[in-house]
């Protein structure tokens, strides 16, 4: 009978009609309701779950009366299930909710954790409407939950700490008083370092905001070097969270005196966030690097957030343009968000402290303009255009302090906590995101589309090597260069400075152009209707041609499959598609008429909550590249 009813599961994946007509459904209902066995019921319910047309139907008080009368009939495994059925159970009354509560309590003592999350879900469930009852709850599964997090293994330790995270965040004051059961200990993993870390700068207060940062401090000196980044972060977490406290600030700076590379670069970083928040604390922060001669560190964050500190808080430090200096003559090997922030910070310095600014800032801009990557040039060219056009209007853009920063995009809204509170007890609370992120809905089909030929291409393509992976490529980083210049004094500098009047003249003698018109397009190209191409020689000619054409267009109302069938229908067929809502990707490939080996690849990635789709081209020769991206654009929009 176990087998039997996991088999009626089997059958309606393969044909839902005849589990209508032979009334499997009616007979598994029948079975849950009524069999004897423990494990037929557990098997019932799965498979009712996921075959009825409302799952909450199930749910009714009858049905989780019986399963709690004989719940620990069940294996553990069959618990859970029950448990998590009964959690989307809404009693009728407060009375119906402690009954319940009292039948699990002896659950909470268990020696399963999943047994003990499945417990804690139904308490949380239940009470979620009752704000008093509710926070007695938390109270209550505070102790089970410390004790499994302590005395666990690693994997299960994590677990129960990302769930607590998720309980931590959504009642800081409750678990404040408890805030020693957040350090790490000595036989943590570094998982579990982590959240704890996380969880002491949510529960910190005035009361104990000292007491939690000096504990912090000593993780600042671990042998791993993700925990010290970490704890460095999460002092300035906690600085800026508690704006009034005293003396956070100063032992975050404290760390610049411990001589470690990887510790000067986060304080670096979180300097630059504190100064975001906390303007008021500039003096203490470039007091502390009144010794500072140039940048030494090499994370490209941490010279960017440097780089942006000098900039924007430059007049009150003697050296700053003579720091900026040295950078800016290895501003070629330089990260791109370091030369970013390099253009940046270098112009705004440029209205504060002109005469020692001036010939930097041409250097700057001039790098910058002749630099590869796009953002740079244009950037470099923004500001060029901007201070040639209105030195004042450019003051009004760049050179003003911007407005302070409440919140980072990283923290969590509120709506993403209460997501994660529902999805309790899942793999939600592990990844800190919600379920439709990661898990595809089975009422929500992959749409996938293929040629005539009917070529599945996923089997072809390599695993190392799976064009429909949305996972972004990682960047490849050029190394930082450490050659540096001899500063030049201040006054010499002064000497050799022209004239505040003229300090602009020689900005139009810059090499800096705009970029060169493309070059007109051909007569627009002919495609051959039947084009035609194995998964093999695309995934041979995807990978080895270099010449490439990336554009985004916003057609707005996309539908996936009326868009294949238009570029079907101009001779663009589609090798292979996937995604879901409201992300898909598409692979096609088209060839020029009366040319077979004249091919066009197409990767085509749909957004159609925001409209658009970014298209990225490669053509063999690559002399039709631009002839064949005007082609598709024209058809697209």
């Amino acid at each position: 009978r176990r087998t039997a009813v996991l088999g009626v599961l089997k059958v309606f994946r393969l044909d839902a009609k005849i589990v209508e007509e032979l009334e499997l459904e009616q007979k598994l209902k029948e079975m849950f309701a009524n069999d004897t066995d423990s494990q037929v019921v557990a098997n019932a319910l799965s498979v009712l779950q996921q075959i009825v047309s409302s799952p909450q139907d199930l749910i009714t008080k009858a049905v989780v009366y019986s399963l709690l009368n004989r719940l620990k009939e069940f294996s553990e495994w069959s618990q859970c299930a029950v448990l998590e059925f009964v959690s989307n159970y809404r009693p009728e009354n407060g009375d119906e909710t402690f009954d319940i509560m009292n039948v699990l309590e002896d659950r909470l003592q268990h020696s399963n954790s999943a047994l003990v999350l499945a417990t804690i879900k139904v308490f949380l469930h239940l009470t979620v409407e009752i704000p008093d009852i509710h926070q007695q709850v938390l109270e209550r599964i505070r102790g089970p939950l410390f004790t499994m997090m302590h005395n666990k293994g690693p994997e299960i330790s994590y677990t129960i700490a990302s769930h607590l995270r998720l309980l931590v965040e959504r009642a800081p004051m409750l678990f404040s008083q408890d805030f020693k059961q957040f350090y790490c200990r000595y036989n943590d993993s570094i998982h579990v370092k982590k959240l704890k870390l996380e969880m002491l700068t949510v529960v910190a207060d005035e009361a104990n905001a000292y007491d939690i940062v000096n504990e912090i401090c000593e993780y600042a000196t671990d042998p791993n070097e993700t925990i010290a980044r970490e704890s460095i972060k999460a002092v300035g977490t906690i600085a800026m969270n508690l704006r009034t406290a005293d003396g956070l600030v100063e032992r975050l700076l404290s760390f610049l005196d411990m001589n470690m590379d990887h510790v000067t670069a986060e304080t670096y970083i979180v300097m630059a966030d504190i100064l975001r928040c906390l303007p008021e604390h500039a003096d203490k922060c470039i007091d502390a690097l009144a010794a500072l001669g140039s940048i030494e560190v090499v994370k490209a964050e941490a010279r960017s957030a440097m780089v942006w500190i000098l900039g924007s808080y430059g007049e009150k430090l003697q050296e700053a343009p003579y720091i900026l200096e040295k950078v800016g003559h290895t501003f070629e090997e330089e990260e791109e968000c370091v030369q970013l922030s390099m253009l940046t910070a270098v112009t705004k310095l440029f209205f504060k402290r002109a005469p020692e600014c001036h010939r930097l800032l041409v250097e700057v801009l001039e790098k910058g303009a002749e630099c590869a990557n796009q953002d740079v040039h244009d950037r470099a060219l923004f500001y060029f255009r901007l201070l040639k056009r209105d030195i004042n209007q450019a003051q009004q853009v760049v050179g003003l302090q911007p407005p302070t920063t409440v919140t980072f995009s990283e923290q969590l809204g509120s709506e993403l906590k209460d997501t994660l509170f529902r999805e309790f007890n899942s793999l939600s609370a592990l990844y800190n995101e919600p379920a439709s992120v990661f898990v595809a809905d089975d009422a929500a089909e992959e749409i996938t589309y293929y040629d005539e030929e009917d070529l599945l291409y996923e089997e072809h393509v390599e695993e190392s090597q799976n064009l429909l992976d949305f996972a972004a490529e990682e960047a490849t980083s050029s190394s930082s260069g450490a050659a540096s210049a001899a500063a030049p004094t201040p006054a010499a500098a002064a000497a050799a400075a022209p004239s505040p009047m003229s300090l602009l003249d020689d900005l139009a003698s810059l090499s800096v152009e705009a970029p060169a018109p493309p070059a007109p397009a051909r007569e627009e190209i002919r495609l051959n209707a039947s084009p035609s191409m194995d998964a093999g020689r695309f995934q041979q000619l995807w990978g080895s041609l270099a010449n490439q054409d990336v554009f985004t267009v916003s057609p707005g109302g996309i539908n996936v499959q009326d868009l294949t069938s238009r570029m079907r229908s101009q001779g663009i067929l589609t090798m292979a598609s996937g995604g879901q809502e409201p992300m898909y990707k598409l692979y096609q490939y088209a060839q020029l008429e009366g040319s077979p080996s004249s091919v066009f690849l197409v990767e085509m990635i749909a957004n159609t909550q925001a409209g658009t789709l970014t298209c990225t081209c490669k053509t063999d020769p690559a002399a039709d590249l631009k002839s064949f991206s005007a082609f598709l654009t024209k058809l697209l929009t």
